[in-house]
């Protein structure tokens, strides 16, 4: 509780049934962190690389990614009970699977090939992001988007759905 951890590096660590509260990390490689069964209220990641973790069971209450490495990133169960906000952070190849992000918002970050699989999403804000390349978008119901953004993510749809173009096809 009420800490602040900087510089800290870590590699394949496991954190299990950890409750953190007040807690930022600042500037730390928390690269291949498996984390699970644990609750976070009121903690910061800024500039921080978590490069393939795994979370699971994890539920995140005021809780800020800002500037963080999060490529490759698989989250299991991840519950939102209080906002979270991923800024500018990059998050390629991330995987949310069964999540409820209802309370979470993405802002400005590198969403290159994530994936949403299963879920809660109502309410997740996903404006000011590029959405062209995500997959499973067909879970994504009542998230908020930009006007514009409409169009990738009607492309990304058809894609997920195997759609075909009758003028692409031979006679």
């Amino acid at each position: 509780m009420d800490g602040r951890v900087t510089g800290f590096t870590t590699q394949r660590a496991l954190l299990a049934e950890l409750r953190l509260n007040s807690v930022e990390f600042f500037g730390c490689d928390l690269s291949g962190l498996r984390w699970r069964d644990s609750k976070l209220s009121r903690v910061t990641f800024t500039g921080c690389e978590l490069l393939s973790p795994a979370w699971e069971d994890i539920t995140l209450e005021n809780v800020i990614f800002e500037e963080c490495k999060l490529d490759y990133a698989t989250f299991t169960r991840l519950r939102t009970s209080g906002p979270m906000i991923f800024s500018r952070c990059d998050l390629r190849e991330a995987r949310f699977s069964g999540s409820d992000l209802s309370k979470a918002a993405f802002d400005e970050c590198n969403l290159h090939l994530a994936e949403f699989d299963g879920g809660t999403y109502r309410g997740c804000d996903l404006r000011s992001n590029d959405l062209s390349s995500l997959r499973g978008v067909s879970v994504l119901k009542k998230i908020i988007i930009d006007r514009p953004q409409l169009h990738h993510l009607a492309q990304v749809l058809a894609a997920d759905l195997q759609i075909s173009f009758g003028e692409d096809l031979e006679n």
